[in-house]
């Protein structure tokens, strides 16, 4: 019984041993560090914007990657959902600043400690605030993804396109980019792609002016772009046969055209979607210059991008928040992309026809190759069309 005693005894001292280990963790050394109490005297609205607004506006337009004015007008359509009360115990951290400390987040990728030190909002409370904020612009911007519900707003992309980079009949460019993120939690080899890092698929179809008219993310990194789009809403979409308009013929031309997308070599081959002739060192000069005019034309997708890295560089680093605030951080950025680019027409870009490269592609490898009769018919009398009616002179300059 003696020993019985001592090892219940024993077992006591541990257990409060233990508990008062705990509760000394959990105390904190302070209520609130000196620097993040003077916050509002020294905080980010009132000094660092302030300043950098008075003194030039281009720096403010780098700081958040907007003007002033875009910048109050997105604040209006978030302001009254992001806003704290104050409360006996402290001032409430501005709905200026939460944005401020959102966009600036996904403006150079900074780690929340950086945030910190910057804004003077501890770094707990800007890993709360991020997905907050994120969803919200997403939510208030999510009209700038806006696939035509209606045949006349097929047939005005289509002519866009045509106009600008002379493709018929084409209403977008598909195309899917690896998103690097630090290898989640518990997820094993899930994420893990075949270039050996962890990522997300971003699978976007984009416009002839390098907006977003639909995005798809949150696919894990082993899945090619092929998959991706099968899996998404939008192939049942496009492929309903009620969604885009009927097909309809070309000047000087008997043969039907469909409506279609454009892709690279990890789709296949449908009469809704294009993709280039198969490389060979056998290739005609009429496959060649079919290729080249894809290409050209499919070239939108891939500087958008490249303008959307360049100017959200959250990108150009793994991201390491979890998975649901990834998703959110990238819808955000491709619905603030859409919102900018008013401020940046593609006319001043200057991408032309060289390529603004950031993020990794899905899939280098060719994609399936079997596909329908009408979808290899519809290729050969676009080729065909492409010597003969719909030539344009640059076109010798790019084939060999």
């Amino acid at each position: 019984m003696s020993i019985n005693r001592r090892r219940v005894a024993l077992g006591l001292v541990l257990l409060s041993s233990l508990k008062d280990v705990q509760e000394r963790k959990r105390r904190k050394r302070w209520w609130v560090k000196t620097h993040l109490a003077r916050r509002c005297e020294l905080g980010m609205e009132e000094n660092l914007l302030a300043d950098l607004l008075t003194s030039d506006g281009e720096d403010y337009r780098n700081f958040l990657r907007m003007s002033h004015e875009k910048f109050l007008v997105l604040h209006e359509k978030i302001a009254h959902k992001i806003q704290r009360s104050d409360t006996c115990m402290r001032q409430a951290i501005s709905s200026k600043v939460r944005l401020a400390i959102c966009l600036r987040f996904l403006a150079t990728g900074d780690s929340f400690r950086s945030l910190e030190f910057l804004s003077r909002v501890s770094r707990s409370t800007i890993a709360c605030l991020v997905p907050e904020v994120c969803a919200e612009i997403y939510s208030a911007l999510r009209e700038e993804f806006k696939i035509p519900d209606n045949h006349n707003s097929w047939r005005e992309l289509a002519e866009n396109f045509n106009n600008i980079w002379q493709f018929p009949h084409a209403v977008g460019a598909l195309d899917g980019k690896h998103i690097l993120i630090k290898a989640p939690q518990g997820e094993g080899s899930r994420f893990f792609n075949y270039k050996g890092t962890h990522s997300v698929v971003l699978l976007a179809l984009v416009d002839a002016s390098y907006h977003f008219i639909y995005v798809d993310v949150g696919c894990n990194g082993l899945m090619s772009d092929g998959g991706v789009y099968k899996n998404s809403t939008l192939y049942p979409l496009l492929n309903g046969g009620q969604s885009l308009p009927p097909p309809e013929k070309l000047p000087h031309r008997d043969f039907s055209f469909p409506y279609f997308i454009l892709g690279d070599d990890a789709f296949q081959l449908d009469t809704t979607l294009m993709k280039p002739f198969p490389r060979t060192c056998t290739m005609s000069t009429r496959h060649k210059v079919f290729n080249y005019r894809l290409s050209r034309a499919r070239r939108v997708v891939e500087n958008a991008f490249g303008i959307l890295a360049n100017r959200f560089r959250i990108y150009l680093r793994p991201i390491e928040v979890c998975l649901p605030t990834i998703d959110k951080l990238i819808l955000c950025s491709c619905a603030l992309h859409n919102y900018l680019l008013a401020d940046s027409p593609p006319n001043s870009l200057n991408v032309g026809d060289s390529e603004v490269a950031a993020l990794p592609s899905v899939q280098e490898r060719q994609g399936a190759n079997y596909s329908s009769t009408h979808a290899r018919l519809v290729r050969e009398n676009l080729a065909d069309y492409f010597m003969s009616e719909g030539e344009v002179d640059f076109q010798w300059n790019c084939v060999v």
